[in-house]
C-alpha cells in the first residue's frame, strides 16, 4: 500500500464503521421502542376517619372590633358582681378601657340610643345567661297546671291514690286542678262531687291552699294552690 492511498483507506474505514453503528442504533430502537412517560393523575387522598373542623361558636351578640355603633354607653362589671356606668364616649374609647382591663366588649342593647355596651369577661356572661335562661325554664315548668279528675263514685284506693299525686304536684310547685266529671243522669248528684272536693281540699290543706268548689256544665272543679314558707320555697315534707 503506497503513502497516497492511505488516507483513502481510512476515510473508507471511518465510513463502513458509522454506518454499522447507526445500523444496530436503528435495530435496537424498533425491537425495544422507548415508551412515552406519562404523567401520574394528581388525586387529593381523603381522610374519611379524620374529625370535622371544629364549628365556630354561633354567638347572638357582636363583641370587641365586632361593634361599629359610636357613640356608645358604657357599663363596666366590677369584681362585686354589680355594675358601673362609665358613660357615653366612642367605640375606640371604650375598646380601650376592655383592654386595660383585660376584658370584654360587648353590646348588649343594640336598640338603645345610644346603644349599650358592657365591659366584662365574655365567658362569664355567657355562663350567667344560660343559668338564667335554665332558671326561667325551670319556673315555667313549677308553674305548670296539674290536673286529678275523679268520680263521685270513686273507691277508697283510688281516691288516696289522686290524693297523692295532688300532694306530689303541689310540693313541687305545681298548681291542681281537681276535676269530678258526671255523665247523664249523674249530674243529680252535683252535691256529692263538691263533697269530694272539699274532703280533697281538706286533705291537702298543709301543702296548699284552695279555692271553692265550682260547677262547669257537667263537672266539678276546684283549684288547689301550693303554699309557700316565709321565704318563699316550696313547702316539702
Amino acid at each position: 500500500m503506497t503513502t497516497d492511498t492511505k488516507p483513502l483507506v481510512a476515510a473508507f474505514f471511518l465510513v463502513i464503521c458509522s454506518s454499522v453503528t447507526s445500523y444496530h442504533s436503528t435495530s435496537l430502537t424498533r425491537s425495544f421502542p422507548m415508551r412515552r412517560t406519562v404523567p401520574a393523575k394528581l388525586t387529593m387522598a381523603t381522610d374519611r376517619g379524620s374529625r370535622a373542623p371544629p364549628q365556630r361558636e354561633k354567638r347572638t351578640m357582636l363583641m370587641n372590633d365586632e361593634i361599629k355603633q359610636s357613640p356608645i354607653r358604657v357599663v363596666l362589671a366590677n369584681a362585686a358582681g354589680g355594675d358601673e356606668m362609665l358613660g357615653v364616649m366612642t367605640n375606640t374609647e371604650a375598646m380601650e378601657k376592655a383592654n386595660e382591663a383585660n376584658l370584654d366588649l360587648v353590646l348588649i342593647s343594640p336598640g338603645s340610643d345610644p346603644p349599650v355596651c358592657k365591659i366584662v369577661d365574655y365567658g362569664k356572661l355567657k355562663y350567667q345567661m344560660e343559668r338564667k335562661k335554665k332558671d326561667n325554664l325551670k319556673k315555667t315548668k313549677v308553674n305548670e297546671m296539674k290536673e286529678v279528675k275523679m268520680s263521685y263514685k270513686i273507691d277508697t284506693h283510688d281516691y288516696m291514690v289522686r290524693q297523692k299525686a295532688a300532694i306530689k304536684f303541689l310540693k313541687s310547685g305545681s298548681r291542681v286542678k281537681a276535676v269530678v266529671q258526671f255523665r247523664g243522669r249523674e249530674q243529680q248528684h252535683i252535691n256529692l262531687g263538691q263533697e269530694l272536693l272539699k274532703k280533697l281540699s281538706e286533705d291537702c290543706k298543709e301543702f296548699a291552699t284552695s279555692d271553692r268548689p265550682r260547677r262547669e256544665g257537667n263537672r266539678v272543679v276546684m283549684f288547689i294552690n301550693p303554699v309557700k314558707d316565709k321565704t318563699g320555697s316550696q313547702l316539702k315534707k
